[in-house]
């Protein structure tokens, strides 16, 4: 079986779970190529580290929309059987919805869209109804995602798994960091207790309420409060931390020295008014580090469990009593006893491994349809 995973940009997260599904070929005896669309990514502004030895994956950069015939002619040059692409609603994925008309290839979608996102019109359900409707299979975050698509109609087969992350790298590190702290605390200049929030500086993120939540708690005098972003919200949010005692702001930080951050935290926090799933929560969560995060994330009640591993607070009375209470909980200990062990069970089962063996799966069951 041959197979194309069709991407925008190849950043550290995609490398890593892209890393694993081509060594699974390899061992399975199919092919894979990637396909990025451009060299750079204009979603995330940090840096993103990306190996450059020891692929286990070809990679190739064209626009498909830019350079049609190339495009067209590396598809049928790698004889695609199955194309794999992230979304199903713009330009690109609707274009190889028509290629595999042309040609033959069967088409997975992978999205992390669940239905409490954010309100959506008739029309533009029905939309989304219509297109799925030219697709043979899905690759999706979690159980959410999953309810959403088969309330939108998507009869075909359905797999979870697609928002991991590096496990292995995250907690491998963790484990250095936490044996020689104070050298690490000094690089970072990090204070020697404090809650993290990991996190895109925009409005839904909600990151001002939970600067309001750690000022409020009682907490500001013991603890700091690290914040690693950047977006429009830069300068706001800097100026609503300048109340908290111990607060830092750090931007553009390598995804390679995250593991530091995350590791020395008390706590990680993550107030989005919705997200799709989630990721620092993986992240934290590989270098036992717990997490609280609101009910509206996609990561909420999958891998973050409400009292083993973190809190799941809910946006029903008042937000930022809910969040000051979980950050409570979390600094009385009420988690200690079995937090590595959940820890644990995480990273086993949402990892690398998780993504590339579910996606092969699929991918063989769409191709066989």
């Amino acid at each position: 079986m041959n197979i194309l995973f069709c991407i925008a940009n190849i950043g550290s997260y995609h490398d890593a779970r892209l890393e694993r599904l081509g060594k699974l070929c390899k061992e399975s005896g199919h092919e894979l190529l990637v396909v990025q669309y451009r060299g750079k990514s204009s979603f995330y502004s940090h840096k993103q580290s990306v190996k450059e030895s020891s692929k286990t994956y070809a990679c190739v950069t064209i626009d498909p929309v830019r350079n049609p015939i190339d495009y067209i002619r590396e598809v049928r040059r790698h004889h695609c059987d199955v194309l794999i692409q992230i979304g199903y609603q713009d330009k690109y994925s609707i274009l190889n919805v028509l290629l595999s008309k042309l040609l033959g290839f069967k088409v997975i979608y992978c999205s992390d869209s669940k239905e409490d996102d954010f309100a959506r019109s008739r029309i533009n359900k029905l939309f989304k109804k219509l297109l799925l409707t030219q697709y043979h299979g899905g690759f999706v975050a979690g159980r959410k995602h999953k309810e959403f698509m088969r309330g939108l109609g998507f009869s075909g087969p359905l797999q979870i798994g697609y928002d991991v992350i590096d496990n292995e790298m995250f907690h491998s590190d963790s484990q250095i960091i936490r044996k020689e702290q104070r050298g690490y605390r000094e690089s970072f200049g990090l204070p020697d207790k404090y809650f993290l929030i990991v996190s895109r500086l925009v409005e839904r993120k909600r990151v001002d309420l939970a600067i309001d939540a750690f000022y409020s708690s009682g907490l500001n005098e013991e603890y700091g409060l690290v914040i690693v972003g950047d977006g429009p919200l830069k300068k706001e949010i800097s100026t609503s931390l300048g109340k908290v005692n111990n607060g830092f702001l750090i931007s553009n930080v390598d995804n390679r020295e995250m593991p530091k951050l995350y590791s020395l935290a008390v706590c990680t926090i993550l107030a989005s008014e919705y997200d799709q799933w989630g990721l620092c929560a993986n992240e934290s969560l590989a270098c036992d580090t717990p997490v609280i995060l609101s009910g509206r994330c996609g990561a909420a009640n999958e891998i973050v469990i409400d009292g083993k591993n973190g809190y799941v607070f809910s946006d029903a009375g008042n937000t930022v009593d809910n969040i000051i209470k979980c950050m409570w909980l979390v600094v009385e200990g009420t988690l200690d006893g079995g937090l590595k062990e959940y820890c644990e069970e995480f990273r086993r089962s949402w990892s690398t491994d998780t993504f590339a063996k579910n996606l092969l799966r699929l991918s063989k069951q769409c191709w066989k349809q």
